[in-house]
């Protein structure tokens, strides 16, 4: 006598929820819990006896993440990122502005990226106008990891 083992559908959905929900941990980005919670209430669905079919539960499964996904992401990420605005980090990136570096290498007409020390860190840096190696520049605006910057 043979037995098999099958499993209800709304437990392979919770067990399918359960590890994206985990997963999340593993492999951040705050998109992967949401594919996790869409499985965890198609479970609820499919326990309760609202869904019976494979296909209108991954129809459910795939329409509920997507609009987890869209509707709360942005949400919710700012409880883990915080609420930075633009603006906030702009006017932490203003203390530097109009700061003094010296230029490790030379900017010319042809070469407009390199290499300047500002507090004792090496940063790249891009200039319009030239300036010789081991002048002193004064920084303009950042862009990104950049230095704009301009003789002083």
């Amino acid at each position: 006598m043979i037995d098999t083992f099958t499993l209800d559908p709304a437990v392979l959905w919770f067990i399918l929820g359960v590890v994206l929900v985990i997963a999340e941990f593993i492999v951040p980005g705050l998109v992967i819990v949401f594919f996790g919670v869409g499985a965890l209430l198609v479970s609820l669905l499919t326990w309760l006896g609202w869904v019976d079919s494979t296909s209108a539960q991954i129809l459910w499964f795939i329409i509920l993440s997507l609009v987890l996904l869209f509707g709360l992401r942005w949400f919710v990420k700012s409880w883990f990122v915080g609420g930075a605005s633009k603006t906030g980090d702009s006017d932490e990136l203003s203390d530097i502005l109009g700061k003094e570096v010296r230029c490790l290498t030379a900017f010319s007409e042809g070469e407009l990226y390199g290499k300047v020390e500002f507090k004792g860190a090496n940063w790249k840096a891009r200039s319009e106008s030239p300036i010789p190696e081991g002048a002193f520049a004064v920084i303009e605006s950042v862009d990104g990891l950049c230095l704009n910057i301009k003789p002083k």
